[in-house]
């Protein structure tokens, strides 16, 4: 409950400096940062990713309000993405701060929106580097959870990805390999896990035939990764708090639209 506010009056003597003893103190939960935006596509990543940055005194809750003024250029799409993740996600990890389920799904829409622009490289990185920031954090709290560590591994693997949308020629050597091999050890952690069989079949369908792609198998993973989403409802983690009932369950749309392209 608020305490209630004084106001000072006009006999009061002048105070530079608020007494707390004279005026209380209002407790603000959350601060609401409105953004009005017109054609901003290009710089709503840079402003949104220094908002993000700033860190609030105490346990402020930080809500993002972007004001789409009828652009005509992407940046509604942009936006849908980043407020889901400003207003949701990050909410989440601001109830409860010690789940990972937080943090990976705010990482997770970064990787989604990164991905979104693989074919405008310049403007990836903000949001793979604060999807990188996140999942790290995920992965702190983990645990020994298999089953959630392989669901990280899956969004270490899409940053990594991300990361050579910006540049193949010159970020294909350095994020291609740990890219795959989080691939590998999201399978190994979870067996069971579709979302690591469709990003490896992701990557040999879209892999060229010389550097190793395989449109062939990348089909056969497709399948069975469908078979296992539609096999088994969305479980979830070991943990049993709230969080826990949005285990990660994502991939039938992306699967489906991949698979699409066999026809």
């Amino acid at each position: 409950m608020l305490e209630p506010i004084i106001l000072p009056t006009p006999n009061d003597p002048p105070m530079p400096i608020r007494d707390a003893d004279t005026h209380a103190r209002v407790a603000i939960k959350k601060l609401s940062i409105i953004i009005p935006a017109y054609n901003e596509e290009k710089t709503i990543p840079v402003i949104l990713d220094r908002i993000n940055s700033v860190k609030l005194l105490g346990s402020i809750e930080k809500e993002i309000i972007i004001i789409n003024d009828c652009s005509k250029d992407g940046t509604e799409a942009a936006v849908a993405g980043y407020q889901a993740l400003a207003n949701d996600f990050i909410r989440v990890t601001t109830a409860y701060p010690n789940e990972w389920m937080g943090y990976y799904y705010a990482a997770y829409c970064y990787t989604r929106i990164a991905w979104s622009y693989q074919d405008n490289g310049e403007k990836i990185e903000p949001f793979a580097r604060q999807a990188e920031t996140l999942i790290r954090k995920a992965e702190s709290l983990a645990g020994s959870d298999n089953k959630a560590i392989s669901e990280i591994y899956c969004v270490f693997s899409m940053v990594d990805r991300a990361y050579i949308f910006i540049s193949p020629m010159s970020n294909g050597r350095t994020y291609g390999p740990p890219a795959n091999q989080y691939i590998e050890k999201a399978k190994k952690a979870n067996p069971d896990n579709a979302r690591a069989l469709y990003l490896d079949g992701w990557v040999k369908y879209n892999t060229p035939k010389l550097w190793g792609g395989d449109k062939k198998a990348a089909k056969e993973l497709l399948q069975q990764a469908l078979e296992k989403l539609k096999a088994s409802p969305a479980s979830p983690a070991s943990s049993a708090s709230p969080a826990s009932t949005v285990f990660p369950h994502w991939g039938k749309a992306d699967i489906e639209l991949l698979l699409a392209q066999y026809k």
